[in-house]
């Protein structure tokens, strides 16, 4: 009577006949009741599973779950199921100890114990590269690569390296504008109207500021600085004030003039803000005296 051959959950894998062996099903020789020299496939069975099927290549025929040696690779591979080419996936191999391990083959892990660091060996630079922690026992944070990278705070890019580790970023700088998106000479002509300040060159990081409005909406809730200076020209006043949610902050500037001369001035502070307040600068002028839209500055930064 013929074997009935089942996968390990039960479902049936082969019928096989009395005196017939199967060879197409499996990697292995499968032998029937009563085939002649039916020692000579077990035995070899036997070999092919204590080596893992070694070979350069992967067995032809193989079950969701089996174990195969990649001997041109040097590693195990466990079969996902599906297209050979892309299901045959690699079994991790990893060491640890105090000393790189010898030998060691791309995608090998090794947890280094001196540093108490996983790491993971690059054979394109014959180096193994830090997984994480990035610190380590010394206490100093370290960035592996040549890239260059971003630091962020909240979400916020506060500055940024590049691969020959120069900051190329204003310190914590989330918005900078300079000059003024209006005519050559700008002003209200009346001291108790005030207009938002928008920057017509804009470097903004944090992608927060409305240059049609002149809002800076805060994403991160904490402390931001707030910088401005203009040139102001003619014989009256100029003012200028910070405003969160359309209230004044005590952070203002005035200046009067009385001649045609050109002075710069300058209002700087801190504001305390949570995430959806809004932020901007208001200008204000007499008839007699308006600001020019060149030799401006305009930044807001989140110091902590």
């Amino acid at each position: 009577m013929p074997y009935y051959i089942n996968n390990t959950n039960g479902t049936n894998l082969v019928t096989l006949q009395d005196g017939t062996i199967d060879q197409a099903t499996t990697a292995l020789t499968l032998v029937g009741k009563n085939f002649p020299t039916f020692g000579q496939y077990l035995n070899q069975n036997f070999i092919s599973l204590l080596e893992n099927f070694a070979n350069t290549i992967p067995p032809d025929i193989s079950l969701k779950g089996q174990i195969w040696y990649d001997s041109n690779m040097k590693n195990l591979k466990f079969y996902r199921e599906g297209s050979l080419s892309d299901n045959w996936q690699k079994l991790a191999n990893t060491s640890e100890g105090p000393n790189e391990p010898n030998s060691p083959r791309l995608g090998d892990f090794w947890w280094d114990t001196t540093n108490n660091q996983l790491k993971l060996y690059d054979a394109i630079s014959s180096s193994w590269r830090v997984i994480g922690p990035q610190t380590t026992t010394d206490g100093k944070l370290r960035v592996i690569g040549t890239n260059s990278f971003d630091i962020q705070v909240g979400g916020n890019s506060v500055l940024s390296i590049d691969e020959n580790g120069g900051v190329n970023t204003p310190y914590n700088a989330l918005v900078t504008g300079y000059n003024y998106a209006g005519p050559a000479n700008v002003g209200t002509s009346d001291i108790e109207k005030y207009l938002p300040w928008k920057p017509t060159v804009m470097y903004d990081i944090s992608d927060n500021f409305d240059d049609t409005t002149g809002i800076f909406t805060v994403k991160t809730a904490g402390y931001y600085k707030v910088e401005a200076y203009v040139t102001t020209r003619g014989g009256g006043q100029i003012r200028l004030s910070w405003q969160k949610n359309s209230a004044n902050m005590n952070i203002f500037a005035t200046n009067n003039h009385d001649m045609a001369s050109r002075l710069q001035l300058q209002c700087n502070g801190v504001i305390k803000a949570l995430a959806g307040d809004a932020i901007k600068l208001m200008y204000s002028t007499d008839s007699n005296a308006t600001i020019s839209n060149f030799d401006s500055g305009y930044s807001i930064q989140l110091i902590r």
